[in-house]
């Protein structure tokens, strides 16, 4: 009897033994199990797969927008072109035609017209000119990683550069959203973002506006731009701060970028809209090669990284959603002439 008891002590003592190695091969495996699922929600963030935010609704934000441009240019115009004297005031004229010049906002041969013709008359080549500049502002800003005016790309865009040519576009696509949300973390807050953005192109514009012979005190003008068209202002702005945060942090399947066709460039229709291009006649509408003055309104295309149909290489897949609008360097001929046959008699 005594045995028996002894035996069923060990074969307690046993099974005890199993429960203690059952419950820590049960707290391992649940361990392992939480790492594993950790793991895999990280890694699912890089892997291939529809975006919240479509390409549709990017398309709208940059209709917007480039309403937006128009509206603000055309009321801005509307409001100074009576205003302009001339040559009257040469030294504003001069600073800012350098300080435009120096901004890289205006092309040169756009801010010779500026100062070359008789704005009184005829508002057009203000209203082009503050189009131009604004639309070109907005895309800088709608671009931006960090809003720092700089002749070269920051480290981070060269970063992603040579990130884009060797990884995946799940990969860069994730580190771009990454590194654009958290690179905010050591700039202004979004109130002093709107609030600097709006500054800037309130000074960029007034510059537009001396440039073209309007006979105001600088600082006075400035104040009257900022005062009469700063509902304006803010929209333009605020939809390109959106343009910014859509496309650098909430798309990670593709880029979108909204872009401008470079001045001087020979126009392209499949990259292009003239602006002021003749309405076609039948099926046939003759392309005239001339250059590009400036851009009116934003573009904007898509790219997606994709492996190639062999399994080697990567494709880069180009789309253009929106072709930017732009005017032709042939307007201010056309205009000249125009100005020329009026007085003559």
């Amino acid at each position: 009897m005594e045995r028996r008891i002894q035996y069923l002590e060990l074969e307690v003592e046993a099974l005890k033994r199993s429960v203690v190695c059952a419950e820590n091969e049960k707290q391992q495996t649940a361990l392992l199990l939480k790492t594993r699922t950790a793991e895999l929600q990280e890694a699912q963030v890089y892997l291939n797969k529809v975006d919240d935010t479509s390409d549709s609704e990017v398309v709208r934000c940059v209709a917007d927008l480039n309403s937006g441009i128009f509206q603000a240019a055309a009321a801005i115009a509307d409001a100074f072109h009576v205003l302009c004297r001339g040559d009257q005031n040469a030294e504003s004229i001069e600073q800012a035609s350098v300080r435009l010049g120096s901004s890289a906002l205006v092309s040169a041969t756009l801010l010779n017209a500026v100062r070359s013709f008789d704005h009184v008359g005829d508002s057009i080549v203000m209203q082009t000119t503050l189009q131009a500049l604004i639309a070109t502002y907005l895309k800088w800003l709608s671009s931006s990683w960090d809003f720092h005016v700089a002749a070269r790309p920051s480290l981070l865009e060269q970063m992603y550069s040579e990130i884009r040519e060797k990884e995946p576009q799940s990969v860069s696509g994730r580190w771009r959203a990454l590194s654009r949300l958290h690179v905010k973390a050591f700039l202004a807050g979004d109130v002093e973002r709107q609030q600097v953005g709006e500054g800037i192109l309130a000074e960029h514009v007034t510059d537009v506006l001396l440039a073209c012979g309007v006979l105001t005190p600088p600082q006075t003008l400035l104040c009257n731009v900022k005062s009469s068209f700063a509902p304006a202002l803010h929209e333009a702005v605020r939809l390109a701060l959106r343009l910014q945060k859509t496309t650098g942090e909430m798309i990670v399947s593709r880029d979108l970028s909204v872009v401008v066709a470079p001045v001087d460039a020979v126009f392209d229709p499949a990259l292009m809209v003239d602006q002021w291009a003749p309405p076609a006649k039948g099926n046939f509408c003759p392309i005239q090669p001339h250059p590009v003055l400036c851009t009116t309104q934003l573009g904007l295309v898509r790219e997606e990284r994709r492996e190639g149909c062999d399994g080697t290489g990567v494709v880069v897949e180009k789309t253009v959603l929106m072709k930017p609008t732009v005017v032709l360097a042939s307007m201010l001929s056309e205009l000249w002439n125009e100005h020329i046959n009026t007085v003559m008699p």
